[in-house]
């Protein structure tokens, strides 16, 4: 049961870490839109340089508050990584399942042990 419990565990984890990866991209994808409407609507940029942009040729740069520039880091570590993350985060779940819950032929019941010799004196 305890395993079942950690498999769900790294599975909420692991499905967190998408969620936040999907979503710190689609923040950022609409933020930079917003940025490029204000710019064409200031006459900053062309609208080559629009087409350029919308095509991901570049020629675009947005300015990041430090906290959303890391968190767009955080979650592209978290995106080039996946396919080691997910497996040491379940391992690591299992892991600590193991040995969260001793095995039940390993615990020793301290009392059972003084009541016996109790027991046994009278």
């Amino acid at each position: 049961m305890r395993y079942v419990v950690a498999m769900f565990v790294a599975c909420a984890i692991i499905g967190t870490a998408a969620y936040f990866v999907h979503s710190t991209r689609l923040q950022l994808q609409r933020a930079s839109r917003t940025a490029l409407v204000k710019a064409k609507e200031k006459g900053e940029i062309t609208d080559e340089q629009l087409d350029d942009v919308l095509a991901d040729k570049g020629g675009f740069g947005m300015e990041l508050q430090p906290r959303e520039m890391c968190r767009v880091q955080i979650a592209e570590i978290i995106s080039a990584f996946w396919l080691v993350l997910a497996p040491l985060t379940l391992a690591l779940c299992l892991l600590v399942a193991h040995l969260s819950i001793p095995n039940p032929k390993q615990v020793k019941i301290i009392g059972a042990e003084q009541g016996d010799a109790a027991g046994a004196a009278s």
